[in-house]
């Protein structure tokens, strides 16, 4: 993973948090239609928070895949149970 960020809506007011790039695994199988991915998120006041994913393909588009996501967002603070849908527009595997 090279960036990201996550958009949690809660009560009206949305909270972003930084994706740490360094800190994430994330395994493909299925020849890509399933995956898991791992890692830590970062809000603006430097508290880190563990990300867990799992996704699994829905439906393919001519603008890639649809994929359903299931996850956990946790820290000292806040934890959440994530389940969203995500658009892939290309998965390159690096060795």
């Amino acid at each position: 993973m090279k960036r990201g960020l996550i958009v949690i809506n809660d009560k009206q007011s949305s909270v972003r948090y930084k994706v740490l790039p360094d800190t994430w695994q994330v395994k493909l199988n299925e020849g890509g239609a399933k995956f898991t991915a791992e890692g830590k998120g970062q809000d603006k006041d430097g508290n880190t928070f563990q990300v867990v994913l799992r996704g699994e393909i829905f439906r393919g588009t001519t603008r890639g895949s649809i994929y359903t996501v299931k996850g956990t967002f946790s820290g000292a603070t806040e934890n959440y149970d994530l389940l969203f849908l995500a658009l892939e527009k290309e998965i390159t595997h690096q060795s």
